[in-house]
């Protein structure tokens, strides 16, 4: 739990503190728009949120923002779309849902990591989009479940609930320790060793660094899964990418929950 600190004002108004909560929810906002979909608008939209936040990342995550911000200018809209289909999409090289992740640790099951994890959401008024649904365990949903939790902290201290301050610090230092944090390091290794060079492996790369950082602060320590679950039964939560005929002679996979 966050104890409180002596407070200085920055020159924008903001202490420190409320400066450090909206910067990452910033941060993990984008982490979730660079591993959505690229669809159309996507790329100019982020390079225009890029350019908003390039004064605000903390020094240890500047170099590979930068590097990735010179791909990401770089790569044409055709390009990433080819590219999220084939690491994330259909017959996927790369999951981008936690439950494909586990080991021992992970007795319950899929179900139960699910139901988890929708607790969460649901203590703080969160529901998935009905406009485009995905399982609870995406990773764009997680990075933007951690970002809301930061604003939600943010105005609470703004305005000096410390019962609900505390509340939302807890919750989301619980998430990240017991879910979000757990499963990046084996999706990093996938993502490394299926997209070298490619733009995703840069913003894999800004993503470790930005959760690390935030471990660090927080004094975290995640225990790690040591892999994909070796029978990934996720098929639900499959889907095809709208560059790629389907495969023929198969069933449709059943519905997004």
């Amino acid at each position: 739990m966050i104890e409180p600190t002596q407070e200085t004002t920055t020159e924008d108004g903001l202490t420190e503190r409320l400066e450090e909560l909206l910067r990452t929810a910033a941060m993990f906002r984008l982490l979730a728009m660079g591993f959505a979909y690229p669809a159309d608008g996507q790329h100019a939209a982020v390079l225009e949120r890029m350019g908003e936040l390039q004064l605000h990342f903390p020094h240890e995550v500047l170099e590979a923002f930068h590097a990735l911000r010179g791909q990401w200018e770089a790569a044409s809209p055709e390009h990433l779309e080819e590219e999220h289909c084939r690491l994330f999409q259909g017959r996927k090289l790369v999951s981008l849902h936690e439950t494909s992740y586990g080991d021992a640790r992970r007795i319950g099951g899929q179900p139960v990591e699910l139901s988890d994890i929708s607790g969460f959401y649901r203590a703080f008024g969160m529901q998935l989009a009905a406009s485009n649904p995905d399982m609870p365990d995406h990773l764009c949903t997680e990075l933007e479940f951690y970002s809301l939790l930061m604003v939600k902290q943010a105005y609470a201290a703004d305005q000096e609930w410390a019962e609900e301050e505390a509340i939302t610090a807890d919750a989301s230092g619980k998430f990240l320790e017991l879910h979000m944090g757990r499963w990046l390091t084996p999706m990093l290794t996938g993502l490394r060793e299926h997209g070298a060079g490619s733009v995703y492996a840069a913003w894999g790369d800004l993503l470790e660094r930005v959760v690390n950082e935030e471990c660090r602060r927080r004094a975290i320590t995640p225990q790690p899964f040591s892999g994909p679950v070796p029978h990934d039964d996720l098929q639900a939560d499959q889907f095809t990418c709208p560059m790629a005929a389907p495969p023929p002679a198969e069933p449709e996979p059943p519905g997004n929950l």
